[in-house]
């Protein structure tokens, strides 16, 4: 570990204090990178349109994952609870690459989804959802959606049936004994889906360039381009960036599970 992992970590740490100028790599001792990192608004709106993108992809996978893990929960029949969890598993085992093109054709002016809004009269004309963040959106939460559907399953086939008998025999319905019983002791389950979800989305790099069109503008990429460009003190520093986000976002959702096992 120390050797594949510790040790490029700290060689890319060195590169940062590295000067880049005139499309040379001067090895002198310099913080000016750090500087434009910390203070120029274009890395500024670099970090921020990465945190945008992942929270937004981790919201909405939370806001379909959570139901669609409840439903394959209250399935009694195992044989079509498992199909179906393969199905749920499938967008894992196609290539990011091809998952991506297939997400351009279907989001296209003239793909079948603007198609279908067209069909429907929901919108005049067709809507732009490709090569902005709206396509990168929808394409993470497609590969992401397991990542956050089979952790609250897990969580919900851990409940104990007799907690929510008890609250039936006490008199609760079914949205009181939910929202007081079933929802609470499934939240361990929310926030671990929630933290890899958000952690992969921080790290994404192929579906941002191919349905951002350059457009959206993301840690990663920021990285690629700096590397492309041997510009090395941009792209350590970037990814230092990207690590430290990362470690700080995994700290906060392990403090917030700890919160919800212990509610």
């Amino acid at each position: 570990m120390a050797y594949a992992f510790v040790a490029p970590l700290l060689s890319f740490f060195e590169y940062s204090f590295y000067r880049f100028r005139r499309g040379r790599l001067e090895q002198v001792f310099s913080l000016d990178t750090y500087s434009r990192f910390l203070f120029d608004d274009y890395y500024h709106l670099i970090i921020y349109d990465t945190l945008r993108m992942a929270a937004l992809v981790t919201v909405i996978s939370l806001i379909v994952g959570y139901p669609l893990a409840y439903a394959l929960y209250r399935i009694n029949r195992p044989g079509l609870q498992r199909w179906l969890g393969l199905l749920i598993f499938s967008p894992i085992l196609v290539s990011v690459v091809v998952r991506s093109y297939g997400w351009i054709v279907l989001l296209s002016d003239q793909g079948p989804v603007n198609w279908l809004l067209l069909k429907l009269a929901i919108v005049s004309e067709p809507i732009t959802l490709v090569f902005n963040l709206v396509g990168v959106v929808i394409s993470l939460t497609h590969v992401f959606l397991p990542f956050v559907v089979f952790p609250i399953f897990s969580s919900l086939t851990r409940l104990d049936p007799a907690l929510k008998e008890a609250a039936e025999d006490l008199g609760a319905g079914w949205w009181t004994a939910f929202r007081r019983v079933t929802l609470p002791l499934s939240l361990p389950g929310v926030v671990a889906g929630a933290q890899i979800c958000f952690t992969l989305a921080l790290g994404a790099f192929v579906t941002p360039s191919m349905l951002g069109g350059g457009r959206v503008l993301v840690l990663p990429l920021q990285i690629y381009n700096a590397t492309s460009d041997i510009n090395w003190p941009v792209a350590a520093v970037g990814g230092m960036a990207l690590l430290i986000i990362s470690m700080v976002a995994v700290a906060g959702f392990n403090r917030l599970l700890k919160y919800s096992e212990a509610g």
